[in-house]
């Protein structure tokens, strides 16, 4: 065999790494493009949910403002209140979207400097940060759903109305 029959599997492999290198930079760079579309539209319904809790004149978002927490630490010998539980969790969640969505434009800036090798780091990092704010944003809002959620006056009714049925009988049964 000759020199160059031997060292031609070589260049093959080495021709053939780097367009697997070329398609995972790619694939990375829309990766990284569609996280910043996403995370953009994460704060955008984090701000509006700020919004909502602070412009709103409802009794249920009184009941919170009044109600002191009993699980956070109290600040300055005040004790907070779940409202302030509730936006401090949501504020806490808009600050890691923003950071996280400034560590997304700072990889897209220094990409190509970037090693391939270095890239799956990147994504199982970016993987984390969505899974983070998804659960943390899945929190707040059902936060929020059961703060404008009213039962009580629903359930009563229905109750009271089962109960003077159960009555008009002349016997009462307990609920089945």
């Amino acid at each position: 065999m000759t020199k160059s029959a031997k060292t031609l599997p070589r260049r093959m492999k080495i021709r053939n790494n780097r367009i697997t290198n070329k398609c995972r930079i790619n694939l990375f760079s829309e990766f990284v493009e569609v996280q910043i579309n996403i995370v953009a539209i994460l704060i955008s319904f984090s701000v509006a949910i700020i919004t909502i809790l602070v412009s709103a004149d409802n009794k249920n978002i009184e009941q919170l403002k009044n109600a002191p927490s009993s699980d956070c630490k109290p600040i300055n010998g005040n004790a907070l209140s779940l409202f302030q539980v509730l936006l401090s969790n949501i504020a806490y969640n808009v600050i890691v979207e923003i950071i996280y969505l400034i560590l997304l434009i700072a990889v897209v800036l220094i990409n190509a400097l970037l090693p391939v090798a270095l890239l799956k780091y990147i994504i199982a990092v970016c993987v984390f940060f969505i899974m983070h704010i998804l659960f943390i944003l899945l929190e707040s809002v059902a936060q929020m759903y059961l703060t404008f959620w009213n039962k009580k006056p629903r359930l009563t009714k229905k109750l009271s109305a089962a109960n003077r049925k159960r009555q008009s009988c002349g016997r009462t049964y307990p609920f089945r």
